[in-house]
């Protein structure tokens, strides 16, 4: 099983290393500790310690088995031993009805000096050699790896690596830099390395499985920067999260670990009555890659399959739980039937909902046929079977458990399981989280609440009105210009108008006026004469400015960013982070809320040190920023990936890495101090003409720049006096083509659309051949300006831009509870059969 994978421990880390504290924790926690030390050297200052706080303490060196018998009885209070990854303190004792803490008086870590080099093991050479690999390239990481299969010649070539390393100062540290390490200079040159896995496995005697469950434990690191910080980031990749000793109520936890051992001494008493204390369980969620990304914080899963769907099986301590996706939405509205699926009668609406498929050649999505609309292929995979699956296991739960994303397209998934799957369960509940973490996973099964209807309802409403809208226009449109491929819908006929009012206003020319010379170049409206000339530059006013740092990532903010600095288009921006989302390295993506969790606030302070400017961002809600899940950068991912720590597989591509560092930049920043930057403005004079420049010439405190440099441009100061400058003239645009995040800019702006539509209507414009990119902006084609027209001079009242937002907003009350389901079917239903049928008809131009 996996280091850390069945654990139930608080983890609290003191920010100070000293006998005093140490001696203040021991007599707060009182008898039943394990205390480890790194060094051996330092057990006697230890045992000092536990010695004034009044405690019974013994050292124990090897196996001693009267030492820990004298523990086992009580006549021992606390046993202290060496944090080694073999001591017998770490892993040669189970005592859960005994054990209630334990205390790491200095982080465990791996030391590595050229003495030390000839006899390292096998294990030790290629662990380290992994961890430097991200420095010293695919020369360790092959090294790393034959050594693993027990190549004798690897092992010799690879420890005259590590004394190259060890040998060269300056490449050592770069090594120690780009690993997340560090490097100590006495007695010797050395490498050190937080061993994250000892702490795992020791602190982990606190908390052990028994007949009930898994007891409760809590564990003090006492370390000191900069191995303090080291430690808690490379700890982070493990799933394990400090939090500062002052944020904890120890004695409330110490209390919850009392009561914990009383039901460890019942169990032993009374085995009958632990009976059925560990539930079984069916968890939901949508994406096999989360299931997989799930099962793996539990160590290491039984997998099986039930008609190709994969399903994972692991115990979480009080449930056996099964872990299955659903592959996203397993029914979708009928085409047979009714209005476009919907049946009405007197008022009522009924949408009728059938399993989804899926064309296995083609990957087109469709219901009511057996061959695929698209491509005619009978490879057809009907989501019928992972209803059928479903419903096989929550006959063999007691519970099913769903745990689809936190949205209304979510929590829709969620209701359709609970009415195909749910009566065949005891018990229904649904599950939120809003990162991939094994933090975030066990509090959303510690605080199961039920289905939103309300969020249901909204989600029928959009996609009602989705096809009522689309299907009616759609089939209009392809009669008219006689095309198939063609739609129309509410919110992307406005997005379609902005960009071609954009590419219209690119196609009128203005001319300008500008005037170049050393490190600047300004453009004016005002005629100049042009040529070589001399302009005279004065420096009219100078200040510096305080500049806040950005917010982190909304969906909004994060597409308009990916798409000018990554150049990435939204439909893939947002692709990407759902794989980051799913493999847990970045929180929800689809919000439209900046605040930062306490969570948030916790990886900030990790990764800003004294830097840290703690800014909420928001208050309340359930959502939350885009931020990272942990406080690694770009360089340590891609560190931990190849050490084998983070799992990812071959998940993890290069667009991967650019998004994750974007978000990662991003969030950072906005926990950074404010920027104190040098703002001067200059009069340049040429001729009878003065124009006005303001430039940003110095970061005096460059404070969130240093994470965030995208933002803020600082240009230097212009030279003053007299100089020469060239004057030219052309016509230019009056505007440009938007861009993806220009375009997801206005969206935002004007109410059309919501993070979890933004890159969907993008694609549908480019899909439909309505737009086309061309250097990275988009054009509209001849078809999407017609089609525009048409729907525009027919029916702008259904589609345009003021009718769309407001019927946003009627399908948002409906979340809210301020409108009923019915009413707004009812206000659809006539609004769309009044209008289209009347006006329906006209020939394409």
């Amino acid at each position: 099983m996996r280091e850390g994978a069945l654990r139930n421990v608080e983890d609290v880390v003191v920010g100070e290393k000293n006998p005093e504290r140490l001696s203040e924790i021991l007599e707060t926690c009182g008898s039943g500790g394990l205390l480890f030390v790194p060094r051996s050297a330092e057990a006697e200052e230890a045992l000092r310690a536990a010695e004034s706080a009044g405690l019974r303490a013994r050292v124990v060196v090897g196996s001693e088995e009267e030492a820990v018998e004298s523990f086992r009885s009580g006549e021992v209070d606390l046993l202290i031993g060496a944090a080694r990854p073999y001591g017998v303190l770490v892993r040669g004792i189970n005592l859960p009805e005994r054990i209630r803490y334990s205390v790491f008086y200095g982080a465990p870590r791996f030391e590595v000096g050229l003495s030390s080099v000839e006899d390292m093991s096998e294990g030790a050479v290629s662990s380290v050699l992994s961890v430097l690999s991200s420095s010293l390239g695919a020369r360790a990481r092959g090294l790393a790896a034959r050594i693993r299969r027990g190549d004798e010649e690897a092992l010799v070539s690879g420890k005259e690596l590590l004394r190259e390393v060890l040998g060269d100062r300056e490449r050592l540290e770069a090594a120690a830099r780009s690993a997340g390490v560090m490097v100590e200079a006495e007695p010797e040159p050395r490498i050190v390395i937080p061993d994250v896995k000892t702490y795992i496995q020791g602190s982990g005697r606190t908390s052990r499985l028994y007949p009930g469950g898994i007891t409760k434990g809590i564990s003090f690191l006492l370390e000191e920067d900069p191995l303090k910080t080291a430690f808690l980031r490379r700890a982070s990749v493990y799933e394990v999260e400090f939090k500062d000793a002052g944020e904890v109520d120890v004695e409330g936890v110490l209390r919850e670990v009392d009561e914990d051992r009383k039901r460890v001494r019942e169990a032993w008493r009374h085995p009958e009555k632990m009976r059925g204390l560990i539930r079984t369980a069916v968890f939901v969620v949508e994406s096999p890659n989360k299931a997989r990304t799930i099962a793996r914080f539990f160590g290491r899963p039984t997998k099986r399959s039930i008609d190709g769907i994969p399903i994972y099986e692991v115990l979480t301590g009080d449930l056996l739980l099964t872990i299955v996706a659903t592959g996203g939405h397993i029914v979708d509205l009928t085409t047979e039937g009714g209005f476009h699926g919907v049946e009405v009668s007197d008022g009522m609406y009924v949408p009728v909902f059938v399993t989804r498929k899926r064309c296995i050649k083609c990957g087109h999505q469709f219901t009511d046929h057996d061959r695929c609309p698209q491509c005619g292929s009978a490879e057809v995979f009907d989501s019928r079977v992972v209803v059928d699956v479903l419903r096989k296991l929550a006959v063999e739960g007691e519970v099913l458990i769903i745990g689809t994303d936190p949205d209304t397209e979510g929590e829709k998934i969620a209701w359709d399981v609970a009415q195909l799957a749910g009566p065949l369960a005891r018990e229904v509940w649904r599950a939120e989280f809003h990162e991939v973490t094994k933090r975030a996973i066990g509090e959303a099964l510690r605080s199961l609440h039920e289905i939103d209807e309300r969020r249901v309802r909204a989600q029928i409403v959009r996609r009602v009105e989705d096809r009522w809208i689309g299907f009616e226009l759609s089939t209009l449109l392809q009669r008219i210009f006689g095309k198939k491929n063609l739609s129309a819908g509410r919110a992307q006929t406005p997005t379609l108008g902005w960009i071609i009012e954009a590419y219209s206003k690119s196609r009128k020319r203005k001319r300008v006026w500008i005037v170049s010379g050393e490190g600047f170049s300004l453009r004016t409206e005002e005629e100049l004469p042009t040529g070589a000339t001399k302009a005279l530059i004065r420096e009219a006013s100078g200040a510096v400015e305080e500049v806040p740092p950005p917010p982190p990532f909304t969906t909004d903010s994060m597409l308009r960013e990916a798409s000018r600095i990554l150049k990435m288009e939204a439909y893939r921006a947002m692709a990407v982070a759902q794989d980051l989302f799913e493999l847990g390295l970045i929180t929800y993506h689809r919000t439209d809320s900046p605040r930062v969790s306490d969570a948030g606030l916790r990886v900030a302070r990790e990764v800003l040190g004294g830097e840290f400017t703690p800014r909420r961002w928001g208050e309340g809600g359930a959502h939350e920023c885009i931020r990272p899940t942990k406080p690694i950068s770009r360089g340590e991912l891609i560190a931990y990936v190849r050490e084998g720590i983070l799992p990812v597989g071959d998940r993890l591509r290069r667009e991967h890495l650019a998004l994750y560092h974007l978000i990662f930049s991003r969030f950072v920043a906005s926990q950074a101090p404010a920027a104190r930057v040098e703002v001067r403005s200059y009069e340049i004079s040429i001729g009878e003409k003065t124009l006005s420049l303001d430039r940003r010439v110095r970061a005096v405190e460059p404070g969130w720049l240093r994470w965030y440099p995208y933002g803020l441009r600082v240009e230097g100061p212009l030279p003053t006096g007299e100089v020469e400058v060239r004057v030219t003239t052309r016509k230019v645009p009056e505007g440009w083509p938007l861009t993806h995040g220009e375009v997801i800019a206005l969206m935002k702006e004007r109410g059309i659309g919501r993070p979890s539509t933004y890159a969907t209507i993008l694609r549908k414009l480019l899909e439909r051949r309505y737009v086309v990119e061309r250097g990275g902006r988009l054009i509209p084609t001849g078809l999407g300006m017609r089609v525009y027209n048409y729907l525009m001079e027919r029916f702008s009242d259904l589609v345009g831009e003021q009718r769309t937002r407001e019927m946003e907003e009627r399908m948002d009350e409906v979340e809210s509870g301020k409108a009923e389901l019915m009413e707004v079917l009812d206000e659809l239903f006539r609004e769309i059969r009044g209008k289209v049928a009347a006006r329906a008809g006209g020939a394409a131009h």
